[in-house]
């Protein structure tokens, strides 16, 4: 195992979870269709966790594409926990989360839910300025030979 693993399984166990499958994709995260993101959506199950290390693993997805994936994973009711939101962490401290108070539950989801999308938006606006930014290099060494 290594040691990223070992750190993942730890903060899902200190939380009384476990990691039932890890899902590696090989295809960048600009791209809606990937076979690893679609396999994980067929095995997953109603209230299922999504545990990724950061929303720009999930996603660099433009904001309509993000809103399509988005869309799936509700469909399958998952929920998303990301190491770098520590609000979502709070989908791991409840085994059902219907039983939370509705109130706190409702604040929770609409906070994380924001985050995750500004998130998801400044993901994809990195990845096109390092785009961009690429693109500008390999133009100035073109240049300079």
């Amino acid at each position: 195992m290594t040691g990223q693993k070992r750190c993942w399984e730890q903060f899902v166990q200190q939380r009384g979870h476990k990691i039932a499958s890890y899902y590696r994709e090989n295809i960048s995260g600009t791209k809606l269709d990937r076979p690893e993101l679609g396999r994980l959506l067929m095995d997953s199950h109603h209230n299922d966790i999504l545990l990724v290390e950061q929303i720009d693993r999930l996603t660099r997805l433009s904001n309509s594409d993000w809103m399509t994936l988005k869309k799936q994973i509700e469909k399958h009711e998952l929920r998303i926990v990301s190491l770098d939101v520590p609000t979502s962490w709070q989908a791991l401290s409840d085994k059902d989360p219907s039983q939370a108070d509705p109130i706190t539950r409702a604040v929770i989801t609409a906070i994380n839910n924001m985050l995750i999308d500004l998130m998801a938006a400044m993901s994809h606006k990195d990845w096109l300025s390092r785009r961009q930014r690429q693109k500008h290099g390999i133009e100035r060494a073109h240049y300079t030979r």
